[in-house]
This record gives structure tokens, sequence and C-alpha cells, in this order.
């Protein structure tokens, strides 16, 4: 991925953005194939998924190829309308890269996978209106069920590289206007890439 260097940040931002947003677009090459599952990472900081057998992907994914996770963090169109200078129709957004090679889970560690992940997803859940899940009785067997039908990864020797879009390119004036008409949208994205621009450009409340 090529990065502005006005774009570039922190591994610990990109790694935020892995955290906060998990579902990631895995590709592989030789044959070039793409699947959509989630990655989280596991105590040493390294990504952990799982993918169906059924998925053509498996293949490489538990076969020690390399491959690029891609995870996108919130995306806002930006409208020229709300610049104080001249300027042209672009988007704010954020999205991080991440090499690697796979290494095949075992049995046991695809289990305490799947266990992890609902955890993750539950622990971090935004919604607020069911307290945390987890798999019991029945919702068990059927976890018991499907995990043979599953292979779990993980990726070895990872670099990650991250870019944050977010007008630093344009002036302070600028930055002002767009997270005031960011903020009056109903869009989450929207209201999340006005956040990242007010601690970027330090706005405070006169945004």
């Amino acid at each position: 991925m090529w990065i502005n260097p006005a774009y570039s940040t922190q591994d610990d931002d990109g790694w935020a953005i892995v955290d906060a947003s998990p579902l990631a677009t895995i590709v592989t090459s030789e044959p070039l194939r793409a699947t959509h599952m989630p990655l989280i990472r596991d105590e040493d900081g390294t990504l952990v998924g799982h993918i169906p057998l059924a998925d053509p992907i498996s293949e490489q994914l538990t076969a020690g190829s390399e491959v690029l996770a891609i995870f996108r963090g919130p995306a806002s169109y930006i409208s020229p309308s709300w610049y104080v200078d001249v300027g042209l129709p672009t988007y704010n957004y954020t999205v991080v890269h991440v090499r690697g090679t796979t290494e095949k889970l075992d049995e046991a560690q695809l289990r305490g996978h799947m266990n992890d992940l609902m955890a993750y997803h539950e622990r971090t859940q935004k919604h607020g209106q069911t307290p945390p899940w987890s798999a019991q009785g029945a919702a068990l067997d059927r976890l018991e069920m499907l995990l043979p039908k599953i292979a779990g990864f993980r990726i070895n020797d990872a670099t990650i590289e991250s870019k944050r879009k977010l007008g630093q390119n344009r002036s302070q004036a600028d930055a002002r206007t767009v997270v005031t008409h960011l903020r009056r949208s109903r869009d989450q994205d929207d209201h999340r890439i006005a956040d990242l621009m007010d601690e970027v450009w330090k706005l405070g409340d006169r945004a």
C-alpha cells in the first residue's frame, strides 16, 4: 500500500484499527483468492482466524502461504462545499494492511480460538442491549458440530502498514468546517471520522 507521508501513522494506531474492526479481507495469491473473516490477536499479539473448509481459500490459509489481511476502519465522503478553501471531492478514511505467513492451528488451538473470538465480540459489542452471551447447551453442541468443518490459522511474522487520511493536507479552517458537517450527520462512520479528525487536528470544542 502506498502511503502519503502526511497520512502515515504509528503501528499502535494501526493495531487499534485492527482491534476495533476485526472483520478482514484476506487475500492470497497463486491462485488469487479473497475471503472475509474476523481476525483477532491472541495473548502474544499474533492474528488468529478460522475459515470454512468448504471455501477453496482454506487450502492456502492452512498451507503456510503468504497472505494480506486488509482492515478498513470508518470512512466518510467529504464534499468540497464544506471547505473554506478551494478543493475537490474526496474520502477521509482509515485502513490497515497486515502481511504474514499462515500456520494451521491444531484442534485444541482451534477450539480455544473460537471461544476467544466469541468472548471478544461479546465483550466489545457496542449495542449494550443484552449481557454477554456464551455458548451453552444446544449452542455448545452446535459449536462442536461445526469444528470439524472449519480450519484455524495464525499469521506469523506479521508486518503492518496503516493509513489515516483525515484531511492532513488541508488547512485547519477546512478541518474545522468538515468536522462540523460530519457531526451533523446521522451516520456512525461520519461521527467516528469527526472524532479522529478532532484528535489529529486538536480542534477540541472549537469544531
